[in-house]
């Protein structure tokens, strides 16, 4: 389970999730939908697909670092659990 997490300085407290972000040419960013370790590592961001979430920053983080050394920018961010998810679909 996600842990609480204080938001924006306030005393609010909310669950927070993680999604990785990759950076597309011509300032677009697409979500990774999909994440596979056995037998082989790697990631896949396909269009029409939803963000896949990680529970634990570092997790989201490793497999950023992953796609960041082979060459694919990318990065963490945090969506808090009033965030529709269905929002986070790649189009």
């Amino acid at each position: 389970m996600a842990k609480k997490k204080v938001t924006f300085g306030s005393m609010a407290t909310c669950t927070v999730r993680y999604a990785i972000v990759i950076i597309n040419t011509g300032n677009t960013i697409r979500y990774v939908t999909k994440v596979q370790t056995v037998p082989h590592k790697y990631c896949e961001w396909n269009k029409g697909e939803q963000a896949y979430f990680f529970e634990s920053r570092e997790c989201a983080e490793d497999v950023c670092f992953g796609l960041n050394v082979n060459g694919t920018g990318a990065f963490v961010m945090e969506v808090p659990d009033y965030y529709d998810y269905e929002n986070f679909k790649n189009n």
